[in-house]
């Protein structure tokens, strides 16, 4: 057990971020809450769209939704290239799954539907019966960085390998670490597994990418791609998801077609392995599915119950990428899980 200097408890059990720390941050929207945003945004009556620029929804064919009822949101829309909507669907309910409530609630929408009534197709510019991502949008976020505590590993695990620890229960600096920064890295430790099996790129990965090519460490100290900051809870929110899976898994695997898959994984696998401090219950969420027979068969069943649409966009063969690929990144996250219940004699679940 590790405690701060403030008194509370820091660590419990040697690997898992204490329910003391945990109660200090905003719990984010409960199963029925998430419902019920779905739900919203299932029957908002989009009023107009604005073209997007890089402070509303990104890149051009997208498009920043207002709705009559004066919300918003944004609409992911790839000329084909569905695998970025499929990607952004399908890294929310791996969330649902994972018990992590920092991703922002994703619908499928049909533009030739009554929801889209009073929009002109002109407006858009997307064929006619085009699906597109409806994703909540969230006011008043703002940039952040990585917590300097991450950033220091990453760099001392670049520069010497053999001596490197990760962050755990020795770690001096969490007993007088910023409690803002300690309540972030609570958050970090979900968003680098998540990252981890999503296949991210988009994120930390890209990040450590250029500081690598450009032998410039100081980027890492930059504000992170596609995080944000709630400046309503302290709450940090994982947006912009479409890199993940199916875009994602090409680039980490299909060695053929390109030469950056193992620098993506070693990425990967450096900001896994950054720490040995972990939220309990997606631990237990995670060890859940690893149990599974199918992973990806699971997720993909829970995406297409939960969402009517998915089954419309294009097929997720049995042999593709992401199916071949998805229960080992799980795996090597549990075996970076035990690695550390090693480093303290934690008895493993079974």
């Amino acid at each position: 057990m590790v405690k701060h200097q403030s008194g509370f408890t820091v660590i419990e059990d040697g690997i898992y971020w204490s329910p003391e720390l945990e109660a200090r941050i905003s719990p984010g929207p409960s199963d029925v809450e998430v419902q019920f945003k779905l739900q919203e945004l299932r029957e908002r009556k989009v009023q107009s769209l604005d073209k997007p620029d890089w402070l509303h929804c990104g890149r051009d064919r997208n498009r920043f939704v207002h709705f009559q009822d004066g919300g918003h949101a944004c609409a992911r829309f790839r000329a084909n290239h569905a695998e970025f909507v499929q990607g952004e669907v399908m890294a929310f309910y791996l969330a649902r799954l994972l018990g992590i409530t920092n991703t922002p609630a994703v619908i499928l929408s049909q533009v030739n539907s009554n929801q889209w009534g009073m929009v002109h197709e002109q407006q858009s510019q997307w064929p006619k019966n085009s699906i597109v991502a409806l994703i909540e949008w969230l006011p008043n976020l703002t940039k952040t960085t990585m917590p300097t505590m991450l950033r220091k590993q990453i760099l001392q695990q670049n520069s010497n390998i053999e001596l490197y620890q990760p962050i755990d229960v020795t770690s001096d600096d969490l007993t007088s670490m910023d409690e803002t920064q300690l309540e972030q890295m609570v958050q970090w430790s979900d968003l680098i597994i998540f990252d981890y099996l999503t296949g991210n790129y988009d994120r930390m990965a890209s990040m450590q990418d250029g500081a690598e090519k450009e032998d410039k460490p100081s980027i890492l100290k930059e504000t992170i791609h596609n995080l944000a900051l709630s400046e309503d809870t302290g709450s940090l929110w994982y947006i912009d998801n479409e890199s993940s899976f199916l875009d994602a898994y090409s680039l980490l695997y299909d060695d053929d077609k390109n030469s950056n898959g193992s620098r993506f994984r070693k990425f990967h696998a450096e900001m896994l392995k950054s720490s040995c401090v972990f939220r309990k219950k997606t631990v237990h969420r995670l060890f859940t599915m690893k149990k599974s027979l199918d992973p990806a068969q699971l997720l993909l069943e829970f995406v297409n119950v939960n969402e009517p649409l998915f089954q419309n966009l294009p097929q997720i063969h049995s042999d593709s990428i992401f199916r071949q690929h998805f229960s080992k990144r799980i795996q090597e996250v549990w075996n970076w899980v035990q690695e550390c219940q090693l480093r303290v004699n934690y008895k493993p679940l079974k």
